[in-house]
Formats: C-alpha cells, structure tokens, sequence
C-alpha cells in the first residue's frame, strides 16, 4: 500500500483543514520541495508504450505497473513526462495493493 507519511488523510476532510499546507509541490517548484531534494529518495519512471491516439474528443487509457515490493515505499510526488502536450490533458495516479 502506498501512502504519504505525515500527510493527513482524506485531504478534503475538516480535520486536515489546514494541516497540510506543506504537500504543495507544484511541477515548476519541484527545486524547492524539500521531500524530493532528500537524497534518499528514490526515482522510477513510468512510460506508456506508444499509443495511436483515435480523432474523438475524449479517450482514456489506463496502464498498470509492477513496482517494487522488497519493502514499504510512499510517493511523495509525480511529474509528467509529457511527449505531446497537444494530446495530453491530465493524469491519475492510483495504487493498490498487488494480489
């Protein structure tokens, strides 16, 4: 399972109000987010395989990925690598418990 140490939990909740101010790392801030300037953290990327892309407006794709599982890991941010800005519009990120 993947989760965020420190970070209160469900984020919207009344009782995390105001205790997480410091989760805010914006993509152009990356330099200034203390969690990922930690030189223990560890990097993965995770690339879709190329992927013809259909003429309709919406479409969605969902890919998993086996990652590591030699011991507990927590993500503590995500960045896009983004090869066509004009196709992509977003990006999710879940985790689940591998079975």
């Amino acid at each position: 399972m993947f989760s965020v140490p420190g970070v209160c939990e469900p984020l919207d909740s009344p009782q995390c109000q105001g205790r997480n101010e410091f989760v805010g790392c914006e993509v152009d801030k990356f330099d200034q987010c203390d969690a990922i300037n930690d030189p223990a953290i560890r990097t993965i990327d995770l690339r879709f395989s190329p992927t013809p892309i259909p003429p309709t407006e919406t479409n969605y794709y969902c890919m998993t990925f086996n990652l590591p599982s030699d011991q507990d890991y927590h993500i503590v941010a995500n960045e896009g690598i983004i090869d066509n800005a004009n196709v992509l519009h977003h990006q999710l990120l879940y985790a689940c418990e591998g079975g």
